[in-house]
């Protein structure tokens, strides 16, 4: 696959060679049969949806008897699955003018072509870009390449839109890959999905989608932040995709074929009313038929109908023709078709009917097409087969429920959207389809440090693992959504309230260490959710929770779609439904952040502020988010949430400090505990401090116990490099969460926090004494290991007061003043907050 994918990437010796091999095939091709024309293919196609007729076929189209007579090897059916001949199967068809998928077929058995105007897109603005000297496009502007990819697309491949309409489409393609090269993520048009529209919708043949590549790459080469990385993932996602549609592409139209040609063959012709039928033309016929008398039972049967059924003519005779079909079912509908066909008001009446052998096993698959003729003094039936089990095979194995990824064997995309289709068509109004996605961003690293077959051995055992995770959910679906994406379709209300327990099992399941040849691997995924509207479609709920998967840039956001309003019901499917919404209320700009004072307890002067977020809905309300955050973090939603929020505090920060100097407030934000373990956290408290010129004191950084230290009780290396940028940290939930205090020596720590569960025993009540020598203890320890302790959750003066008999240094909560806009907390700088 990979070198499929680098044959189109100019420079490279596989690009060199394809085109090498293509002048040698355009030899080739002068000496070839001429393609037949676009008149010829379009009476091919009306002749079948005609209904078959061989005395009105074209020449060159074989009979009944050649035609789909011989079944696919070893029973099953061969198709075009491979990226290079679909590819060269769309370009063949491109050429000789196939119908398109807009085709409209009229019942005379005429097609017409839906056709769009495309003006002279070359030329807009007047900007040819093309030097024709080196084949390589100018480095120009974005809209510039626009217009220049509009008219390198248009001039191999048909194209079914306006120039507006085209440049319309091209201006969100090329914005997507810009952002995506550039490392700040495409939105909802990430290039494999652009890829795909290419082949699929956009009918690009590979001489366009050729051209399209050496006019991108020169200019992708030129955006600000594009890395030779970002480059080659962006450029293998756009051709792989583009391969990806293409396959798609030609199952389409070959299922579109088999179902057409299907349906004509479903009622073979019968001979015109008042013809002779004696017992003679009826054996003669290479059809299957018999005659039936007006009861259903069989007078006569052809060596035809002999040979498929197993069973000589008199064995035949006298049996009702449904004691030879196989289901219940079949023989209501023959019932059905032998009392419409004795009304006469139609010609003939069709059915399908499995038959069954002299065995007892099914023989066949059959179209029978039933006429009454008023021949004799009771009548009788005219009935003739026609064996459609192989074009029933095809058609069946070209549905999208049979594709299937080849290394997992679970449901591919294609499958996985037609089964997320289906469940959307056949929901109940208020029924809840839910969706989990898991993607694993480290397989890629994986293959180029151990290849492709380990990969695959990983990507076999995560899938058993996803599998094993769900399968005690009643009405769930797991696919492979691409090489690095699994999908969990759930469509069970009871699965989906309980969908954070899930999620959880998933996470924990899915990161544990493998042992693949003797090396032990972990990977993370990241993970999201997303609920389906009533109104949404399959690909749009795909689109919309791929769009979140790069909110957060590279490493990855949860799936979401936009959720319908409901009714205030369960909590804990209200906290569901608000965990999916989370990304998007992000990237709307509804999350928000305030500030808590933190207050020194001998003065009550405010020294600092802790940030926490605040999330506006759409209706009015106010909530905190702050529960929903550690949530998504405790059960492994991946968010863009601690790098938006460092940026956005240490601006503040950055601010109080230009407008107030010395008495500016050192700023406190939250890690969640996932995030706190992973190495990128340096980089983004770099990058933010750096981008707002703040000095790193005035920054710290609280987290628990568990993100701090390892598993053997060591601090965590890259919290070491931290300490390196003077940035101070604090120690979240002492007395709560911490269990191996003989650690606390180990790390260089700023503060500890005594939580509000302890500080409630701070006001002096008799039955509190334990908790209150807990707390003093703990107090205790926290000024001999660090500079300051902070009591969090103060709501009394008496509190207060304790808190600053035991020693602690700062204070905060609800008495001091709960979450505070920016100014408010700006006007209290430099007072006291005193009782």
């Amino acid at each position: 696959m990979w070198q499929r994918i680098v044959q189109w990437v100019p420079g490279t010796a596989a690009f060199a060679r394809r085109r090498a091999a293509a002048e040698k095939l355009a030899l080739l091709a002068a000496a070839r049969p001429a393609r037949t024309s676009v008149a010829e293919q379009d009476a091919v196609l009306a002749w079948i949806f005609a209904g078959g007729d061989a005395a009105h076929a074209p020449a060159g189209v074989p009979g009944d008897d050649e035609a789909g007579a011989t079944p696919p090897p070893g029973g099953e059916v061969v198709r075009a699955v491979d990226a290079v001949e679909a590819a060269d199967a769309i370009d063949t068809a491109g050429t000789a003018g196939t119908i398109d998928t807009a085709d409209t077929v009229h019942s005379v058995g005429t097609v017409e072509h839906s056709v769009g105007t495309v003006d002279a897109i070359g030329t807009v603005n007047g900007v040819g870009l093309v030097d024709t000297t080196t084949g390589i496009a100018d480095t120009v502007g974005f809209a510039d390449t626009v217009a220049e990819w509009a008219r390198t697309m248009s001039a191999n491949s048909y194209l079914a839109m306006t120039s507006d309409e085209l440049e319309d489409e091209l201006t969100r393609f090329a914005d997507a890959l810009a952002r995506e090269v550039s490392g700040r993520g495409p939105g909802e048009w990430p290039a494999q999905r652009i890829g795909r529209e290419l082949a699929l919708r956009l009918r690009l043949t590979p001489q366009s989608f050729q051209d399209v590549l050496e006019l991108i790459i020169p200019w992708l080469e030129t955006r600000r932040g594009a890395t030779a990385g970002r480059r080659s993932k962006v450029i293998a996602a756009l051709a792989g995709g583009f391969a990806d549609g293409a396959r798609d592409r030609v199952l389409d139209e070959q299922l579109r074929i088999t179902s057409a040609a299907w349906a004509a063959a479903r009622r073979p012709p019968l001979p015109p009313p008042g013809a002779r039928l004696d017992e003679a033309v009826l054996d003669r016929s290479p059809q299957p038929g018999c005659a039936l008398a007006a009861d259903g039972t069989v007078t006569h049967a052809n060596p035809a109908l002999c040979a498929l059924l197993g069973r000589p003519a008199d064995a035949l005779v006298g049996t009702h023709l449904g004691d030879h079909v196989v289901a219940e079912g079949d023989r209501a509908a023959l019932a059905a078709a032998l009392a419409e066909a004795s009304t006469g008001e139609e010609p003939a009446a069709g059915v399908e009917l499995a038959l069954v052998g002299a065995a007892g096993a099914p023989v066949a698959r059959v179209s029978a097409a039933v006429e009454w003729r008023a021949d004799g003094p009771a009548g009788r039936f005219l009935v003739l087969l026609h064996d459609t089990t192989v074009l029933r095979a095809w058609q069946r194995a070209l549905l999208p429920g049979n594709d299937h990824d080849e290394v997992t064997m679970l449901p591919d995309q294609r499958n996985f959207l037609h089964r997320v289709q289906s469940h959307l068509d056949d929901a109940r109004p208020g029924t809840t389809i839910g969706l989990c996605a898991l993607r694993f961003r480290d397989l890629n690293t994986i293959t180029r440090a151990l290849g492709p077959g380990v990969r695959n051995k990983v990507v076999t055992t995560l899938a058993a693992r996803v599998v094993a995770a769900v399968a005690e959910m009643p009405a769930t679906t797991v696919g492979r959504l691409d090489r690095d994406t699994f999908g969990v379709l759930l469509t069970d209300p009871h699965s989906w309230h309980g969908v954070t327990g899930t999620l959880r099992r998933l996470v924990d399941w899915l990161s544990e260490p493998m042992c693949i040849d003797g090396q032990e691997l972990a990977l993370a995924p990241a993970v999201g959710v997303a609920e389906a509207r009533g109104d949404t479609d399959a690909v749009e709920l795909l689109a919309r929770a791929g769009f979140s998967l790069h909110v957060g840039g590279d490493r990855g956001t949860p799936w979401q779609a936009v959720l319908p309003r409901r009714a205030h019901g369960d909590p804990d499917e209200d906290r569901v439904r608000l965990l999916a919404a989370l990304p998007r209320a992000l990237e709307d700009g509804e999350i928000t952040i305030a500030y808590t004072p933190i207050v020194r307890l001998r003065d009550g002067v405010v020294v600092g502020a802790e940030a926490s977020a605040q999330w506006h809905h759409p209706d009015g309300r106010v909530r905190p988010a702050d529960d929903l955050v550690a949530l998504a973090d405790e059960i492994g939603l991946t968010l863009p949430w601690v790098p938006w929020m460092l940026r956005t505090v240490v601006r503040q920060a950055a601010r109080w400090r230009k407008a107030l100097g010395k008495a500016a407030p050192r700023v406190t934000v939250n890690v969640p505990r996932r995030f706190a373990r992973n190495g990128d956290l340096v980089v983004h408290v770099r990058a933010a401090l750096e981008e707002a010129v703040l000095p790193a004191s005035q920054l710290m950084l609280s987290m628990p116990e568990s993100a701090v230290v390892d598993e053997h009780g060591d601090p965590r290396s890259h919290l070491l490099d931290l300490g390196g940028l003077s940035v101070p940290l604090a120690l979240d939930g002492l007395g709560t969460e911490f269990s191996r205090y003989d650690t606390l020596p180990k790390l260089t720590l700023q503060t500890v926090v005594i939580p509000p569960q302890l500080t409630a025993s701070l006001d002096g009540s008799s039955q509190e004494q334990c908790r209150q020598a807990v707390a003093a203890n703990l107090i205790r320890i926290g000024n001999e290991l660090t500079h300051e302790v902070t009591v969090k959750g103060i709501t009394t003066a008496a509190q207060r007061d304790n808190a600053r008999r035991l020693s602690a240094k700062l204070g905060q909560g609800l008495f001091f003043g709960g979450p505070l806009a920016p100014q408010k907390i700006q006007d209290l700088l430099g007072g006291v907050i005193a009782v």
